[in-house]
């Protein structure tokens, strides 16, 4: 059994503990996903048992070549029992967003040179509703790598240029009309969208974040308390989340009206690291690295505001990849099996 922690301003957590993988967590099996030369690289939860995973695999017979690599967005419809493909290209998937109606990729083609990092050419595919694949943005010597929805059903796309800066586009997935509105600062992280606002973390200034605001179309950077460094965002309640670390792991709040940081968490283990925080109605969900492990150990801390009590537990296989939160549950793929468990 866990400790039950209690959180008052500040919570001390001990270190990961051992848990038994029949601890809530469901282990799937996966069927019809490639075994061999295969790279994943992003999983996303549409309901409560739809998922979707990207693979990229190599032909070995002639990794060179432009054919030489294929990327394929499988869903699965049965809690990732059972796996088919609903989308597959040349090139890479270099971004994948997924939400109750609508699954975007950005797959990028590179006809020269596989490792180059800006694309030849870029696409953004679409499939709203589940009416089927459209291109709805095209883009060439361009690297794609957040993809996110707004709440006026618009699309927003932030990528890299060949002349190394981070453009922010925004435009319509149904009318293909994009508008760029500014170039995000090279250390940007993280992006999130709060309103009229896209929150990220900027590690091109020391201990700070930032964010852009549509409504005036400016960026504003936010210094951190002293010798904190910021790993992940999340939002609750109108306050921004802050995975950070100084000699330890804490979860930060940050009050935009009141300018504001408040330590909500801290870990006790100075040898865990922040990896993916988010926030549902009240509850907190970390996913933490140990760093004595010479491969990543990861556990994930799961706190209740509303009850004052948080837990850390150890997860089943201790490395997952790729991985996600969705709502107040964790998913997590490695060796053709999903673990997944409702943390509450």
């Amino acid at each position: 059994m866990f400790r039950k922690l209690y959180i008052i301003s500040i919570l001390i957590l001990t270190a990961c503990s051992n848990t038994a993988t029949n601890n809530g967590w469901t282990k799937s099996t996966c069927n019809g996903l490639p075994k061999m030369y295969a790279g994943f690289n992003f999983l996303g939860v549409q309901h409560d048992s739809s998922l979707f995973i990207s693979a990229e695999v190599m032909d070995v017979k002639d990794p060179a070549n432009a054919g030489g690599y294929k990327s394929t967005l499988y869903q699965s419809k049965d809690n990732g029992r059972t796996w088919t493909a609903s989308f597959s290209d040349s090139g890479s998937i270099t971004a994948l967003s997924v939400n109750a109606t609508s699954v975007y990729c950005a797959v990028g083609k590179n006809l020269y040179n596989q490792n180059a990092l800006f694309a030849d050419s870029v696409t953004v595919m679409a499939n709203v509703d589940g009416k089927g694949w459209v291109p709805i943005f095209m883009r060439s010597d361009f690297y794609i790598k957040n993809i996110l929805p707004t709440a006026d059903s618009d699309l927003i796309l932030i990528g890299r240029t060949i002349s190394d800066t981070w453009e922010l586009l925004k435009g319509n997935p149904q009318t293909s009309a994009w508008t760029s509105l500014t170039s995000l600062p090279i250390g940007f992280y993280g992006p999130m969208l709060v309103n009229d606002k896209l929150w990220f973390i900027n590690r091109g200034m020391k201990d700070s974040i930032g964010y852009y605001s549509f409504s005036a179309g400016a960026i504003y950077n936010i210094s951190l308390p002293q010798n904190f460094k910021a790993y992940a965002l999340a939002e609750m309640g109108g306050r921004i989340l802050i995975a950070c670390k100084s000699d330890r792991t804490s979860i930060m709040s940050y009050d935009p009206i009141t300018g504001k940081f408040r330590i909500m968490v801290t870990m006790e283990d100075a040898n865990l690291y922040p990896v993916s925080l988010t926030a549902d109605g009240g509850k907190i969900l970390m996913l933490l690295g140990n760093g004595r492990e010479v491969s990543p150990a990861y556990c994930i801390y799961s706190g209740d505001m509303a009850t004052n009590k948080g837990d850390i537990e150890k997860l089943p296989n201790v490395y997952v990849t790729p991985f996600t939160f969705y709502k107040t549950a964790f998913w997590g793929y490695e060796h053709e099996t999903i673990y997944t468990k409702k943390m509450f």
